[in-house]
C-alpha cells in the first residue's frame, strides 16, 4: 500500500480512483464542472504488520491518573525514607525518532497535601532514538533518567505517601522532520513502552504515622434470650519488624455514627526489643488486650462497621522520637485475635 501520494514525495496519502456510472436503463444525466462528488474510506480493526515511509512530525499529548487504593488509609504522621531514587526508563521500538516530555507528575495523598515532582528531566524534551536494526532482528532505542535527592524533590514526592497520582506527558514523532528520507519503519513486534523503577535502601523511620481502615460487622443479639454483656479482644503478635503500634477501634452504627470506641496503650512491639529468633530474624512476640465496655457489648446488633486506627514509630511504642531503622530481608508479622465475652442467658 503506497501512501506517498501521486507524485511520491507526500505521506499518509492513498490513492484511488472511482469510477461512476449511470444506470443503462435510467435517464440522462447532465454533470458539469459545478458538480462535485464525495466519497468518505476508513480503515476498519486495521492490523500493521509493517509499515516503511514518512510518518509525519506529530505531537500525542496524554493527560492520566492512576491510584494506589491501600495508601488511602495514611491518616497523617511523618515518615521518612532516605537516599529514595526514581529512574524513568523509555523503550522505542519503533524506527522513529521521539522528543518526549514530562509536563506533570503529582502526588496527593489522604489529607489532601500535594507534592509535584519538580526538577530532573520534568518539562524538558528528551531525546530518545529510533530503533536499529531489521524486522527480524531489530534493537529498542532507549532512554533512562534518574530522579535523585540531589537533582529533584523526589524524596517529598515518594514520603507524601499519596494515593492518588495525576501524569500529564507528550511524545513528538520526527521532531526534526523528515531526516531520514522517508524511512521511518514499523514492525509487528515494535512497542513503545515506558517503565518506573523505584530503588530504596531497606531503611525507614515513622513519627506516629496514622494508618486507617474501615471494616463491616454483622452482629445479631436478642436482649430478652441469650446476649453478652461485657468483652475484651486479645490479641496475639509475631513481629519481626522494627517497627512498633499502638491500636484503636471506633465501632459505628449503619448511618456512620459513634457506638462506643476503645483505645489501649498497649499495642505490638517492635522487634528491636525481641529476643525471639527465626530463621537468623529477631522479632518480639506477646498479647494484649482491648476492653469493650458494657455499653458497646450491649449495642453489637446496632454496630455495623469498625474504624481500625493505628499509630506506628520506628521506636518503642511510648517513645517521643523516631529512629531510623534497616527493614531485615524476610521480616514478618503474624496476627491472631479472638474475642472474650460474659453471656447471659434467660431460661
Amino acid at each position: 500500500m503506497d501512501l506517498s501520494g501521486n507524485g511520491g514525495a507526500s505521506y499518509n496519502r492513498l490513492q484511488s480512483k472511482v469510477i461512476i456510472k449511470t444506470s443503462t436503463e435510467g435517464s440522462p444525466v447532465t454533470v458539469t464542472n459545478q458538480d462535485g462528488f464525495v466519497v468518505n474510506a476508513k480503515f476498519k480493526d486495521l492490523k500493521v504488520s509493517y509499515a516503511r515511509g514518512y510518518f509525519g512530525s506529530r505531537t500525542i499529548q496524554e493527560v492520566d491518573d492512576f491510584k494506589i487504593d491501600q495508601l488511602k488509609m495514611v491518616q497523617s504522621g511523618y515518615v521518612d525514607i532516605p537516599s529514595t531514587q526514581v529512574r524513568f526508563n523509555i523503550s522505542n521500538g519503533l524506527k522513529v525518532d521521539i522528543a518526549a516530555q514530562i509536563n506533570q507528575l503529582k502526588s496527593t495523598n489522604q489529607s489532601n497535601s500535594i507534592v509535584n515532582l519538580t526538577g530532573g528531566i520534568m518539562n524538558n524534551n528528551v531525546h530518545v532514538p529510533s530503533a536499529t536494526g531489521n524486522w527480524s532482528s531489530f534493537t529498542p532505542g532507549n532512554y533512562s533518567f534518574q530522579f535523585t535527592s540531589t537533582n529533584s524533590n523526589v524524596e517529598q514526592f515518594i514520603e507524601n505517601l499519596g494515593h492518588m497520582y495525576d501524569v500529564a506527558y507528550q511524545l513528538k514523532l520526527n521532531p526534526w522532520g523528515n531526516t531520514t528520507g522517508g524511512w521511518n519503519e514499523i514492525y509487528t513486534n515494535s512497542r513503545l513502552r515506558v517503565g518506573i523503577e523505584v530503588d530504596m535502601p531497606l531503611s525507614i523511620g515513622m513519627n506516629n504515622l496514622v494508618l486507617k481502615d474501615t471494616i463491616k460487622l454483622d452482629v445479631s443479639m436478642s436482649k430478652d434470650k441469650t446476649h453478652l454483656s461485657e468483652g475484651r479482644l486479645v490479641v496475639q503478635y509475631e513481629n519481626a519488624f522494627p517497627v512498633g503500634a499502638t491500636l484503636a477501634v471506633t465501632f459505628l452504627d449503619v448511618n456512620h455514627q459513634i457506638v462506643g470506641h476503645t483505645n489501649t496503650m498497649q499495642g505490638i512491639q517492635s522487634s528491636a526489643f525481641g529476643t525471639l529468633t527465626q530463621n537468623n530474624l529477631v522479632y518480639s512476640k506477646g498479647q494484649f488486650e482491648v476492653p469493650m465496655s458494657k455499653e458497646v457489648v450491649g449495642r453489637l446488633s446496632d454496630i455495623k462497621y469498625a474504624i481500625l486506627t493505628a499509630h506506628m514509630n520506628t521506636t518503642n511504642d511510648i517513645a517521643s522520637s523516631y529512629s531510623m531503622v534497616q527493614i531485615p530481608y524476610g521480616a514478618f508479622l503474624k496476627l491472631k485475635a479472638h474475642a472474650k465475652f460474659v453471656l447471659n442467658t434467660k431460661f
